[in-house]
């Protein structure tokens, strides 16, 4: 499965700040609560096992992709996309625009759109327009590249 396959465009949410992590994970797991690829045991869960934004989840610095077992909710393979605007700082050296929750009922089906996901982290040109954009349909065809 690739990318387009797993992020869908009622995925894809952006949102001016959060609060802090535990709302950020939260904000990008709405719109798969919304179509019951997880249950409120997957955020929950993603919120205990990263209490605080950790670098092991970080993509070139600027995506940030919580996961965790699928025992813990998944119904469906799936992925969403919240854009932060004004970014959510790790420290004083990083800040991230892009949290991509994965949703994944196993160890393969998701790994293509992975591979996708890490070449569209390291594309500055795509970033960038990803950066500038307050559209969730341009932003949805943006990561159809």
């Amino acid at each position: 499965m690739h990318l387009h396959d797993l992020i869908k465009q009622e995925h894809v949410v952006i949102r001016e700040s959060v609060r802090d992590w535990r709302e950020a994970i939260y904000e990008a797991s709405k719109p798969l609560l919304a179509d019951l690829s997880i249950t409120n045991s997957y955020i929950t869960a993603m919120q205990a096992e990263y209490p605080v934004l950790s670098p092991n989840i970080i993509l070139r610095s600027n995506v940030a992709i919580p996961h965790v077992a699928p025992e813990h909710g998944v119904n469906q393979v799936s992925m969403s996309l919240l854009k932060l605007k004004k970014g959510l700082e790790v420290d004083q050296k990083i800040r991230i625009h892009f949290v991509v929750v994965i949703a994944a009922i196993d160890k393969l089906q998701h790994l293509d759109a992975l591979r996708e996901l890490m070449e569209l982290a390291s594309n500055e040109s795509i970033l960038s327009k990803m950066l500038e954009t307050d559209d969730t349909r341009k932003l949805f065809q943006l990561i159809q590249v």
